[in-house]
């Protein structure tokens, strides 16, 4: 048993019960050592993408070219301006947009002021995928207030539009895909789009955008250099990778990232007819290979398409033919016989090469015309019994959960047997703050322990930059923990970058209700998934994750957006006693997109509904717990329960959340179980900022040097330390708590320093926040202060394109006064 950290001052005392197991453990360790015979250090796992990337450790041999040829270029195409295509417009709105819609000398097609697009239709071949690529030069188009964004378009039509108009292009719609949005001043940016045409397509329509919530000034689009290629396999990366593999590249061996089966993997890139080989020194003892291996969808969508992986290892120096050891040829079928996804690959490595320096040999082989790339996720050496570096760590996000729902926090009891079973053992910090109201900046803040305004991802257009945050996944992994994640993906999708560190990264939400109209319509009508993907990464798949990694010092990330839809099972529903969603909710569900304050009626039965999937997320929490149990893990195992904020349910008027920051959406749980650590109650304010700092603390590892941490330890919290929240999106506002008392200052113009909307409350005596105080200018100053100070500092921090920002002595010290530690590296 690996011990944990409890010898802070201010922290509680391991229980009693939790002790003896770490005692007689360290006086074996020592009455070993005293007879001269400790063991040998365990082996330690051997993660062969990490040699992959020094040409000394590899060799790559390329069949042929890997480039796709341009088939259109924008002299080719017919480009015609066309306002915003996704609304009706009006007659100054047309106007503007023309007025700005230009082609430069130079060939390239501006946009500016108001919404709109150069389009034009081309016939391709259905069911093929393209690749239509560009650049962008950006003007004015800042994150900040107002949604501005440049991206590419392609829209499949059942037959070739009359016209451009919003009306003709609805007509013929089958499907569409967006690039990702990009932003930015006085910037170039290349733009990309992969995208694979229907089956009953007859033309597609390409649509350079510029896209904004409403007119702004200042913002221009230029784009440039537009290419319409067929697609290679390599291309289904793109969006996902860390660092983009480089198709010329043969100096070292190609490793990018893959979501196939809508779980993400880095891995080796192997193509057809292509061969790598990889010089590693095998443990003493026995050990086996793991690895994944994919190709990237619509690849193999021909009946009887097949690629496979053969596996080959000989002792290292001999030539291929002298001694050379098959481990096996590994398969993976097309897309008519089999679903897209990872197959397993695991072979144990021949005993007789124990120890020794061997050389792996991975040959890639297909059954299918074209180019074909095979994806080697993962790839390790796993040794017996791994040498292990720390207790394990189980992050569980519950999106969108109310702590008020949940009987440790005053709830009903019968929403959440498992959870409370569970804070009965834990820390429980019963006024838990959300650093942000919607999931993305929120998860950023939990993973890294940074407030929004400093890691800066708040909108859709952001991108976690690892320059200025440092990520949990990243900073265990480089310390040798065993990564994987199983969440609802969406905005935790791997594009805003949250992948990074993960060693698997899955998409496809473990807690999930298979009888839902809207999962079952979502599943037919995109060809990457099906119904059989989705039943298959229940949470059954995270308890073989478990059982597949019982030896391995691991963190496991865990998430679920069970509670954001109303829409639980059948089963949870019943074992509340109350109906499963039905027809007649109609009427109820559609107050969900409203903010209008819904009767008390529908009101009950959204609570009914939502308290069911508060039902189902336990059940699933139970289970998991349940198997860190059984596998003899839990006492080893750091647990913490969150989530990344609430859910207004007619509270304040509203359904909804991202817009306000009121108790229902800000007040979240927060459950931290440290084996040897007393069960607690704690009245102190929190936030999920600390979640971060916490589990460093307790894995006895530093705080990152380089990027700064606002967050603090939960072993030991202030019980006078203010604690802050943002929102930035349709609406924009900060909250600050300091004792009783909270400020809200929100702006319905995306700028929250102009306030319009400010309240005081005093949380102790109005804990619902349905009784204003009078607000002192002191108190709303301070409120602004403090996000003023915030954003002074995310501009400071360095960024991967290598601007930054000074922090000026009086924002640093006003921070630290507030009780955060900066501790920049200049």
């Amino acid at each position: 048993m690996i011990s944990f950290r409890a010898n802070t001052p201010a922290s509680p005392r391991p229980s009693q019960a939790g002790r003896p197991a770490i005692l007689i453990a360290a006086l074996v360790a020592t009455l070993t050592a005293a007879a001269g015979c400790a063991p040998p250090e365990p082996p330690e796992i051997i993660h062969l993408l990490e040699l992959a990337s020094h040409p000394a450790a590899g060799r790559y041999e390329s069949s042929a070219s890997r480039n796709a040829p341009t088939i259109l270029k924008d002299e080719d195409l017919k480009w015609t301006p066309v306002p915003n295509p996704e609304r009706q417009t009006s007659e100054k709105e047309r106007a503007l947009f023309f007025e700005h819609a230009a082609k430069t000398e130079s060939g390239g097609l501006t946009l500016g002021a108001v919404p709109g697009a150069w389009a034009t239709v081309v016939e391709l071949e259905p069911n093929t995928i393209f690749k239509i690529s560009a650049q962008a030069e950006l003007e004015g188009l800042l994150p900040g207030p107002g949604y501005r964004t440049a991206r590419l378009l392609a829209v499949d039509f059942q037959e070739s539009p009359k016209s451009l108009s919003l009306e003709d292009l609805l007509a013929v719609e089958l499907s569409h895909a967006w690039s990702t949005p990009l932003d930015g001043d006085g910037i170039t940016r290349e733009a990309e789009l992969v995208f694979r045409t229907n089956a009953e397509s007859h033309s597609v329509g390409l649509f350079l955008f510029l896209a904004m919530n409403k007119p702004f000034e200042g913002t221009r689009v230029t784009w440039k250099n537009v290419r319409l290629s067929p697609a290679l396999p390599l291309d289904h990366l793109r969006a996902a990778n860390e660092e983009p593999l480089d198709p010329e590249s043969e100096q070292v061996l190609p490793v990018g990232a893959f979501i196939i089966g809508e779980t993400y993997r880095p891995a080796l890139a192997l193509f057809k007819g292509d061969r790598a080989e990889l010089d590693v020194t095998l443990p003493t003892g026995r050990s086996r290979l793991d690895a994944w291996i994919g190709v990237p969808p619509y690849a193999l969508i021909r009946e009887g398409a097949s690629a496979s992986v053969d596996v080959f290892v000989r002792k290292r120096g001999s030539d291929s033919q002298s001694g050379e050891v098959s481990l096996g040829s590994f398969e993976v079928k097309n897309q008519i016989e089999e679903p897209t996804r990872w197959v397993p690959l695991r072979v144990d490595l021949p005993k007789k090469f124990a120890g020794a320096p061997v050389t792996l040999r991975f040959e890639a082989t297909s059954k299918t015309d074209g180019p074909v790339v095979i994806a080697l996720g993962g790839p390790r050496i796993v040794p017996r019994k791994p040498k292990r570096v720390g207790p394990n760590v189980v992050l569980i996000s519950l999106d969108t959960l109310r702590a008020d729902r949940l009987g440790s926090y005053g709830g009903p009891a019968i929403n959440s047997p498992s959870i409370d079973a569970l804070a009965a053992e834990s820390l429980l910090f019963e006024n838990a703050w959300s650093p942000a109201t919607y999931t993305l900046p929120s998860h950023v803040s939990i993973f890294s322990g940074q407030l929004p305004s400093v890691h800066g991802v708040q909108r859709p257009a952001n991108r976690i930059d690892r320059a200025r945050t440092t990520l949990l996944a990243n900073y265990l992994a480089e310390r040798g923990y065993t990564t994987g994640s199983f969440t609802g993906g969406g905005y935790l999708h791997p594009n805003f970058g949250f992948a990074s560190g993960f060693e698997s990264y899955g998409t496809i939400d473990p807690v999930t209700n298979p009888e839902s109209l809207e999962i079952r319509e979502g599943a037919a009508t995109n060809s990457l998934l099906s119904m059989d993907l989705i039943e298959d990464n229940n949470i059954e798949r995270v308890v073989e994750w478990l059982e597949s990694h019982a030896n391995e010092s691991f963190l496991l990330f865990f998430h679920s957006y069970i509670a954001h839809q109303f829409d639980p099972s059948p089963e949870a529903a019943r074992a509340l006693g109350v109906k499963p969603r039905v027809p007649e909710d109609f009427e109820t569900l559609q107050l969900l997109f409203s903010h209008e304050n819904p009767p008390e009626e529908h009101r009950k039965r959204l609570f009914e509904l939502y308290d069911a999937t508060v039902r189902q997320a336990d059940t699933a929490v139970g289970r998991l717990i349940e198997t860190l149990r059984e596998l003899e893990l839990l006492e080893d195992t750091i647990v913490v329960l969150t989530s990344d904020h609430g859910k207004e349910i007619g509270d304040h008027g509203k359904i909804n959340h991202g817009h306000t920051l009121h108790h229902e959406l800000v007040n979240v749980p927060l459950i931290l179980r440290v084996p040897g650590y007393a069960a607690e109650r704690r009245a102190a304010p929190v936030s999920g900022v600390d979640i971060f700092p916490t589990i460093l603390e307790l894995l006895d590892l530093p705080l990152p040097h380089a990027t700064p941490v606002q967050g603090s330890s939960l072993l030991s919290p202030a019980p006078d330390r203010p604690v802050f929240a943002e929102v930035d999106g349709m609406y924009s506002g900060v909250a600050l708590r300091e004792g009783k008392l909270k400020t809200i200052v929100m702006s319905t113009e995306r700028d929250w320093s102009k306030g319009g909307i400010e309240q005081s409350f005093d949380v102790e005596a109005d804990p619902l926040e349905l009784a204003p105080l009078e607000l002192s200018e002191e108190r709303r100053e301070r409120a602004l202060e403090f996000g003023r100070a915030l954003r002074a500092l995310g501009a400071s921090l360095r960024s991967s394109d290598g601007t930054r920002r000074a922090l000026d002595p009086e924002t640093k010290a006003r921070l630290e006064s507030l009780g955060y530690t900066i501790g920049l590296d200049d």
